[in-house]
This record gives structure tokens, C-alpha cells and sequence, in this order.
């Protein structure tokens, strides 16, 4: 029979970092990321004609999605070993990390550099945006183990 003291009980979700899963979900970002990156980036040279000449996308994006995604995991690790809550404070972080990557894109519209347009520096933001999404939400799913606990309030 239930208590008034079980009634007052709330439910906690402590969330632990697992190396092989947080591996794991790297190697899965990368591969996936660096994909839906190639194909943004083949989608704005066809659909928006973006110029050969524009400097980011002269030869591959593949290794910078790869060391971006490869980044990502290694703050993932440094991110559980010094803060609680990884589950909450990693996506923000990688959302401070994205508008930090959005910086040196937008100074492309006013650095006057060869190929560069509106749709050219949009689709290199919407590859950070992708790569940041897939990233985040692959980290924190398979990179924590939850367990859950009654804890009185």
C-alpha cells in the first residue's frame, strides 16, 4: 500500500558516461554527418549554383566534417568528466560551439572572396547546423548510461 511519503517520491535520472557508447556515437556522426554534408554541399552547387571558385567548398568538406565531428566527441568526454548533469549542459555547449562556427561563414559576405553569395554561405551554415544536430543527439544518446531512482523530495 502506498504512503503518503512514496506519493511524495520523485523520480531522478542519473545519467553516467560510457566511453564505448560515446565511441560509438562518434564514429556513427562521423559517417553520418560527413554524408548529409556531401550531399548539402553537391544540393547548393546544383540547386544554387554555387561557384567553383568559392573557396570552402574546393575540394572536400569530408575532413573538416570529420575533425569537427572528432572535436565534438573529445568535448563530449571533457564535458562528462567535469560536470554533472551532461545530458543538459552538453547540447548547450554545442549550440554555443555552433554560433561560434557561424562567425567566420557570415565574415565570408563581407570579405569580398571569389564564389561567395547568400546561398554559398547559408548552405556552409546549414552543414554546421546538420553536423551539429546529428552530433549532439547521437553523443547524448548512446554516449550516457541512464538509470533511474525514487528520490524523496
Amino acid at each position: 500500500m502506498a504512503t503518503p511519503r512514496d506519493a511524495a517520491a520523485a523520480t531522478a535520472i542519473a545519467a553516467t558516461f560510457r566511453l564505448d557508447g560515446a565511441l560509438a556515437a562518434t564514429a556513427i556522426a562521423a559517417v553520418v554527418a560527413t554524408s548529409v554534408d556531401l550531399a548539402i554541399e553537391e544540393l547548393a552547387r546544383r540547386a544554387f549554383a554555387v561557384p567553383p571558385e568559392f573557396e570552402p567548398f574546393q575540394g572536400t568538406v569530408a575532413p573538416y566534417t570529420i575533425g569537427g565531428v572528432m572535436l565534438a566527441g573529445l568535448a563530449f568526454w571533457l564535458t562528462s568528466r567535469f560536470v554533472r548533469d551532461v545530458a543538459r549542459v552538453y547540447p548547450r555547449l554545442a549550440i554555443g560551439a555552433l554560433l561560434l562556427s557561424w562567425i567566420p561563414d557570415l565574415a565570408l559576405l563581407v570579405i569580398n572572396e571569389p564564389g561567395v553569395s547568400v546561398p554559398a554561405v547559408a548552405s556552409l551554415m546549414t552543414m554546421h547546423f546538420a553536423t551539429t544536430a546529428i552530433v549532439t543527439v547521437l553523443l547524448v544518446r548512446m554516449g550516457l548510461r541512464c538509470r533511474v531512482a525514487i528520490v524523496p523530495r
